[in-house]
């Protein structure tokens, strides 16, 4: 299956994150398997809650199977900067996703050192693993189940004459 890191904000009293919770993400489903971060604020008098998660495809492949997990991981920041501009910053439990649909945490940061202008940076990661297919279906299911409502059927009062 392939995962992804994903940001999760609800609003209101009555809003939830909750691992085996399918949500909607760039036209696809995932069921959140891993909660790495979260936070409340309050917006505009209402509460927020603002969550860090990794999300697992509905019916994707699994590109974990044949994987060999490689440590220490590198990663360089040209000029000192990442690619959306902001200063080179790594930190010990940020969820890091790969090409491949494989998401991990970062455990220990080993070194940092400068090549001319540019930041390396050195670490170690723990893969998250991805649930298996029957907990991936048990997710499904229980959210199918959840969103049933009770309908009155039939007339009150009336019955079938044969």
């Amino acid at each position: 299956m392939t995962c992804t890191a994903i940001k999760v904000e609800k609003q209101g009293f009555d809003k939830s994150v909750a691992t085996g919770e399918v949500i909607d993400f760039d036209g696809k489903k995932y069921v959140i398997i891993f909660i790495g971060k979260i936070s409340s604020y309050t917006y505009l008098k209402m509460p927020l809650i603002v969550a860090t998660v990794v999300g697992q495809e509905i019916g994707s492949d699994n590109p974990q199977k044949n994987y060999v997990p490689r440590n220490p991981q590198r990663k360089k920041f040209k000029n000192g900067e990442d690619k959306n501009g902001n200063s080179a910053e790594i930190e010990v439990g940020t969820l890091v996703g790969d090409k491949h649909g494989i998401v991990a945490m970062i455990t220990d940061i080993n070194k940092i050192e400068y090549s001319f202008t540019d930041v390396i940076a050195e670490f170690d990661v723990q893969y998250i693993d991805e649930w298996t297919h029957q907990k991936m279906n048990d997710a499904v299911k229980a959210n199918r189940i959840s969103k049933f409502k009770v309908i009155n059927g039939g007339m009150m009062g009336e019955t079938i004459d044969d």
